[in-house]
C-alpha cells in the first residue's frame, strides 16, 4: 500500500467526490492497524487491514462521540472500533447492531464471536445488540439521542443499505459521515451480485471519499439539511431492487420524517409501494453492433459478464460506439453502469454518451458524462413503465477536443447490470 497524507485530508482538499485511485492510508493509520488489528481465519466477509486503516483516518479526523455499527457478523470490525475508541477516544461509545443472533457463515458461532476471542469481558465502551434490525433501532431503549458516525456493513442487496440509513436518518447528526463496506465487492467477484453499497456510494450526489484499491470501503457525508439526504436516498431507491422489501419494513423510515417533510414521505411511499424489481433478461434476442471499431477497444460478447473498454477515435472520424439491440421492456427495465472511468493517460477530456432508444427511433433516456480526471462515475438509465416492445442501448466514447495523439484515450465500463 502507498501511504499518503491521509484519506480525510485529501478529501477535504478536493472538496467533493474523490477518485478511487487518489487516496491511501496515513502512516499513522498503517502503524496502528499493524499493531491492533486482528482477524481469525474463520471470519469471512469482515474488514481487512486497508479497510481498518480507512476507518482509523476517518474516525480520528471526525472524533465522533456515539458510533453506530449496523452489521456485526464475526465482530472483527467491532473489536477494531472498540479498541480504537479505548485507545484514542475514551469518551466515545460504540453501539453495534445485528439482526441475527448467530454468525451468518457459521451458525455454531454467535454474532460477534471474535469479541470474546479478544476480550475477557465486553469493553465498557461497547454495547452489542443482537436480534436488532436497523428498523428496530428507533425503538431500542438503550440507544443514544444521536449518532455522529455510522459504519454500515449489513445486507448488501439493493436497496437494503438505503433502508438501513433511512431508518435511522433522523437519529444521525446532520453532516455526519457514513462508512460503507464492500462497495467494490461485485466488481471484484463475479459470483457476488450484491450491489447495494456500490449503488449507494456511486449515486450519492454529495461529498464522498473512497480508499485506494487495496481496500473495499468508502464513505458518504450526509447533508446539513436532512431532507436533502432523504431525497438522495429515495433517488437511489429508484434503481431497480435486487430484493423485494415488504412495505411494512419501511415504517421506521417513514416515522423518522417530521410532518413538515410530507412531500418526502409521499415520494418514499410511492417508490416503495410500486418498486421496480431487477429481472433476468433473455439475451438470446440481443444483437451487438459496433461502429467506428479500432484495435484498442475491448468488447466482450456479453457486457454483463466482463468489462467493456472503448477507445475514442480522432475528431472527424466515426465515434466509437457499441449498440445493444433488442432489449425487451418486459424483461429489462433499465441499465446500471456501476463504474465508468477514463484512462489516466488520456491526452484530453473524453465524452461518454449513454442512450436508450425505442425500436421506432424515439429517444427514451440519455445521459452525457465529461471525463476530465480519474474519478469513477455512475449512471442509471431507465425505460418508462408504460413503454412496450423493444429498445436499444447505445454507448459512445469520443474526444471532447482535438488532440495531437490519441494513445490512452479509452474509457472502461465495469460489468453492466441489465435490470
Amino acid at each position: 500500500m502507498i501511504h499518503k497524507t491521509g484519506i480525510i485530508a485529501a478529501c477535504a482538499q478536493k472538496g467533493g467526490p474523490v477518485g478511487i485511485d487518489d487516496l491511501g492510508a496515513s502512516d499513522e493509520a498503517a502503524a496502528y492497524v499493524g499493531a491492533r488489528y486482528s482477524r481469525p481465519s474463520w471470519a469471512t466477509g469482515s474488514i481487512g487491514r486497508a479497510d481498518a486503516a480507512f476507518l482509523f483516518d476517518l474516525i480520528m479526523r471526525e472524533r465522533p462521540r456515539a458510533l453506530a455499527e449496523i452489521g456485526v457478523a464475526s465482530g472483527v470490525s467491532t473489536v477494531f472500533l472498540a479498541t480504537l475508541l479505548a485507545d484514542r477516544l475514551r469518551e466515545s461509545q460504540l453501539y453495534s447492531f445485528d439482526k441475527l443472533e448467530v454468525f451468518y457463515d457459521d451458525p455454531s458461532r454467535p454474532v460477534g464471536a471474535h469479541i470474546k476471542d479478544i476480550f475477557d469481558n465486553a469493553p465498557t465502551n461497547l454495547t452489542l445488540a443482537t436480534g436488532v434490525k436497523s428498523t428496530d433501532i428507533r425503538h431500542w431503549p438503550a440507544r443514544p439521542a444521536r449518532f455522529d458516525f455510522v459504519f454500515l456493513d449489513a445486507n448488501h442487496m439493493h436497496p437494503w443499505p438505503c433502508l438501513d440509513l433511512l431508518s435511522i436518518l433522523d437519529l444521525v447528526e446532520p453532516g455526519a459521515w457514513i462508512a460503507l463496506h464492500d462497495i467494490r465487492l461485485p466488481l471484484r467477484q463475479a459470483s457476488s451480485q450484491a450491489f447495494g453499497p456500490l449503488y449507494l456510494y456511486q449515486s450519492w450526489p454529495g461529498e464522498r471519499c473512497v480508499a485506494n484499491d487495496d481496500a473495499d470501503i468508502g464513505a458518504i457525508r450526509l447533508y446539513e439539511e436532512p431532507s436533502r439526504s432523504a431525497a438522495a436516498l429515495i433517488e437511489c431507491c429508484r434503481i431497480p431492487w435486487q430484493n423485494h422489501i415488504p412495505f411494512s419494513e419501511w415504517h421506521s423510515a417513514l416515522e423518522g420524517f417530521p410532518r413538515a417533510d410530507f412531500q418526502i414521505q409521499e415520494e418514499l411511499r410511492s417508490v416503495v409501494a410500486r418498486p421496480q424489481l431487477a429481472k433476468t433478461p433473455n439475451r438470446a434476442f440481443w444483437e451487438i453492433t459496433i461502429r467506428g471499431p479500432n484495435p484498442w477497444s475491448r468488447i466482450p460478447p456479453d457486457l454483463s459478464l466482463a468489462p467493456l473498454i472503448l477507445h475514442a477515435n480522432r475528431r472527424g472520424e466515426p465515434a466509437m460506439s457499441v449498440t445493444v439491440r433488442g432489449l425487451r421492456r418486459n424483461e429489462c427495465s433499465g441499465i446500471v453502469f456501476p463504474g465508468i472511468r477514463r484512462s489516466p493517460e488520456a491526452p484530453a477530456s473524453l465524452h461518454v454518451a449513454l442512450s436508450l432508444v425505442a425500436s421506432s427511433g424515439a429517444p427514451i433516456a440519455r445521459r452525457e458524462i465529461s471525463l476530465d480526471g480519474p474519478e469513477v462515475n455512475f449512471a442509471f438509465l431507465s425505460a418508462s413503465e408504460d413503454m412496450v416492445g423493444t429498445f436499444d442501448l447505445e454507448i459512445t466514447v469520443s474526444l471532447l477536443e482535438q488532440a495531437e495523439r490519441i494513445s490512452g484515450a479509452w474509457v472502461k465500463f465495469e460489468t453492466l447490470q441489465f435490470v
